[in-house]
């Protein structure tokens, strides 16, 4: 048999099974046919390697080794394999032909241009193609060129994924039409889909499939490739250092929570992207899902806006943003933060707690699956209600919460407080009749017994004399280092007499009490970033003559640093007198090059990294900062300084030529930091974060690529948590909560704080002297005394500092 491409049209091979009937392209895969099986009478397809790879001596036995292996793997949206041969020293696949062309098709208009297809679309691919490819990942198996070309759909619009696993053994030389690196010991893939791990030949997994596939993903919807380059190494590159510009950018309709979900698979850190391709269509799903107006009823039932009988159409509070399904019966992860809720059949269609993140869940009816419920945007509490079949009014349950301490179900937590109430109750009574005296009361209380399921043994529960009630913020009970602060403190003697509960509203949601003339803050104790404290007060003075919070303590703080590798650090510093916001944007700006700042033509490019300026953790804190440094001013800014066009020219430069992580990034500059440890001083030669990232980063860095130094930003806005109590406790609460602070703000607490990379608020310890991190790297630039802080200005110059940064992006 000839390898000529016409040659072999009209041809059979097989002995006769296959007659070749056409010729239908050359691809990354090699030559294709389109064959009848004669045994079988039907139509196939055909592939034959290109004559490139038949040239290698080990390729056979590779082809013959790998195929049939994935002859073996059979799954209803994979184009299977049905025979594998050679004929004349010249071996071929025979494949399953699918014949109602490739997404590639439908994302090309009669002219070959891409467009925006609609999110709706996505439903008829996007779930075949996840489960196919998390099938095969769990058989040891990774494609390694997921892309539009290899999505196809036969004649009644079912969606196959082709060429699974056959792009390791079918390779090319590089071709224009398919923009492709696939040299002998090159990278495997193509350029605008491959996943940054594999150009960097790192471990890869089926994580790197998702990249690819959230890749089309992102194509599909804005039309674009998002990080192509103007040639396959430049698009590699770009794979490696460069974050996707949100879809956003391109198609302003796309949702929030769709951007945020793409983006995330996009992550440049494995870790950082979702489980599996399923829970990134999950979630791709129910954005799409919750932005087409539907929602999840208190049933399970699906109810899309304006299709309702009813003439009103309630606005729900919270809506499904993502969905896990049971990895076995009962067992289910929390679409959150990924814990292992084990639910019974009696909460099915019950709203719960996971015990982890907090998080506010909905349990399907037949407790197979998990909905992450969260605040939708377009409720508005001055504007909708909630009806009586809404989730707020549902019996809630919390999945292995903690009771003092134990771990009880919910029957078990309600037997335990029904069994104390009764005992107080009859305690009462007998008192009342002169048979008890309070001595004697108190003893009973104090002899009260709960029995966990999970364990034989009683557990002695004191009740507290003066139970005061304080409710937290989420943060406080889900953050780092306070839940340690609370443990401890409930077994002091003043902790004893102390109820905590957790807030039902995130710290996020507390400014929608404080814009809301008919309600409270809810919270007692607020662990907050004392930006935002500043500007909820602010909007709360406008509604009420008592302030916000009656006393507010900083409990630690952690400044703003950038990081820089060692030896370019010394460069830099011969080149300019110090290391700051104007300096960075002068070295980019100088024909970007390290041949001009420090002779060294090998660097490549200067580049610095740094969070988004509307960046949800750290976004204010750096706005105030770059006002800081390019204003030259150190005392308090006003709104002339933050109104000024040199401003908003400096935000503009920061956002155009800074590296930055995704749009939709969690913690933007842990993002940073992990793509630095992974790739080095090629990702970015300094990137701005807080001191506490920058030293728990430190390891991973060094490991690699030598050592680093670390350059205060001053004056800088520090990353600080504040605890405030609210004006409007009672006085008992605020005795209580004052406590607390107190014992927070205690020396021996407080320098626990140190394990965490965190300055205490309490002056008297001294970072220096204490073991970690400080210590360790205090010979490279961590300073024992703080840096200058940037004071934090009034809730008017905050807000027109952020409309400032607002309109440097409309330039």
């Amino acid at each position: 048999m000839s390898a000529n491409v016409s040659d072999l049209v009209g041809q059979t091979i097989a002995d006769g099974r296959y007659e070749i009937t056409g010729h239908i392209g050359t691809g990354s895969m090699g030559h294709v046919y389109k064959a009848f099986d004669r045994r079988l009478e039907t139509t196939v397809c055909v592939k034959i390697p290109t004559s490139v790879r038949l040239e290698d001596p080990d390729f056979y036995r590779r082809f013959e080794m790998e195929s049939r292996f994935l002859v073996r793997l059979a799954h209803p949206q994979v184009v299977n394999i049905i025979d594998i041969g050679k004929q004349d020293s010249l071996p071929y696949i025979v494949m399953q032909y699918v014949n109602g062309g490739s997404l590639l098709d439908r994302m090309l208009d009669a002219n070959d241009q891409q467009h925006p297809r609609p999110m709706r679309d996505l439903k008829h691919w996007l779930p075949s193609v996840a489960k196919a490819l998390d099938f095969m990942h769990k058989e040891g198996c990774i494609h390694r060129d997921v892309k539009p070309a290899n999505i196809l759909f036969d004649e009644h619009n079912n969606a196959y994924l082709s060429d699974f696993g056959l792009s390791k053994i079918l390779m090319e030389e590089d071709s224009p039409d398919d923009n492709r690196m696939t040299a002998k010991g090159a990278v495997v893939g193509t350029p605008n889909y491959v996943a940054p791990e594999i150009v960097l030949a790192h471990e890869y997994d089926g994580r790197a499939d998702q990249y690819s596939l959230a890749t089309t993903v992102y194509e599909f919807l804005t039309g674009k490739a998002p990080l192509e380059g103007p040639s396959a190494s430049a698009t590699m590159v770009n794979q490696t250092t460069k974050q996707p510009p949100p879809l956003t950018k391109f198609v302003p309709s796309i949702p929030p929570q769709l951007n945020a979900a793409v983006l995330k698979a996009l992550s440049k850190k494995p870790t950082n992207r979702y489980g599996s391709c399923e829970d990134l269509s999950d979630a791709v799903l129910a954005a799409v899902l919750a932005a087409s107006g539907t929602k999840l009823s208190p049933s399970g039932r699906s109810t899309v806006a304006g299709k309702s009988s009813t003439v009103v159409q309630r606005v729900p509070k919270y809506i499904v943003t993502k969905v896990a399904h049971a990895r076995s019966p009962g067992k289910i992860p929390c679409p959150k933060c990924s814990k292992i809720l084990v639910i019974n059949e009696e909460y099915g269609g019950l709203v719960a707690t996971c015990s982890g993140c907090q998080s506010r869940l909905k349990i399907s009816q037949d407790i197979s699956e998990l909905g992450l419920l969260e605040r939708n945007p377009q409720f508005k509490s001055d504007v909708h209600f909630i009806g009586a079949s809404e989730h707020d009014s549902e019996v809630q349950t919390i999945l292995k919460a903690e009771f003092f301490g134990k771990k009880l179900n919910e029957r078990q937590a309600l037997y335990f407080i029904g069994s104390a109430m009764g005992l107080i109750v009859l305690g009462a009574v007998l008192f009342s009749l002169g048979l008890l005296t309070p001595t004697e009361i108190q003893r009973s209380r104090d002899s009260l017994q709960a029995t966990s399921r999970e364990g034989s043994a009683h557990t002695v529960v004191e009740q507290p004399k003066v139970p005061v009630s304080i409710r937290l913020s989420e943060e406080a009970v889900s953050g780092e280092w306070v839940p340690d602060g609370l443990k401890a403190f409930s077994s002091t003697v003043s902790g004893r007499n102390v109820q905590f509960h957790k807030s039902e509203s995130s710290d996020r949601e507390l400014e929608d009490f404080v814009s809301d003339p008919n309600s409270s803050p809810p919270l007692i104790v607020l662990p907050q970033n004392r930006v935002e404290s500043v500007e909820l007060a602010g909007k709360w003075a406008k509604r009420s003559e008592k302030p916000l919070f009656a006393v507010e303590e900083t409990v630690y703080f952690t400044p703003l640093v950038c990081v820089m590798w060692q030896k370019r650090y010394f460069a830099f510093r011969e080149a300019y007198s110090e290391v700051s916001i104007d300096t960075l944007i002068d070295a980019s700006l100088n024909k970007s090059d390290w041949n001009t700042i420090a002779n060294k033509p090998d660097w490549g490019l200067f580049r610095f990294a740094m969070p988004r300026l509307d960046d949800p953790q750290i976004g204010s804190l750096l706005q105030l900062t770059v006002a800081h440094q390019s204003l030259g001013i150190e005392g308090e800014l006003k709104v002339s300084d933050v109104t000024s066009s040199e401003l908003r020219e400096t935000f503009n430069k920061l956002e155009r030529l800074a590296v930055k992580p995704g749009r939709g990034s969690e913690n933007g500059s842990q993002e940073l930091l992990d793509n630095a440890a992974m790739s080095g001083p090629q990702y970015s030669d300094a990137i701005i974060c807080t001191e506490q990232q920058a030293l728990r980063a430190l390891p991973a860095m060094e490991e690699k690529f030598g050592f680093v130094q670390i350059v205060y930003l001053e004056p800088a806005a520090y990353f600080q948590k504040s605890m405030g109590i609210s004006a409007e406790a009672t006085a008992d609460q605020r005795e209580a909560a004052g406590t607390f602070v107190n014992y927070m703000k205690s020396v021996d607490v407080q320098r626990k704080l140190i394990d965490f990379q965190l300055r205490p608020a309490n002056t008297d310890i001294n970072v220096t002297g204490s073991p970690g991190a400080f210590s360790r790297y205090l010979a490279r630039g961590v300073q024992s005394i703080p840096p200058r802080s940037a004071p934090i200005p009034s809730t008017e110059v905050i807000e027109s500092l952020r409309t400032a940064y607002e309109r440097s992006q409309m330039q």
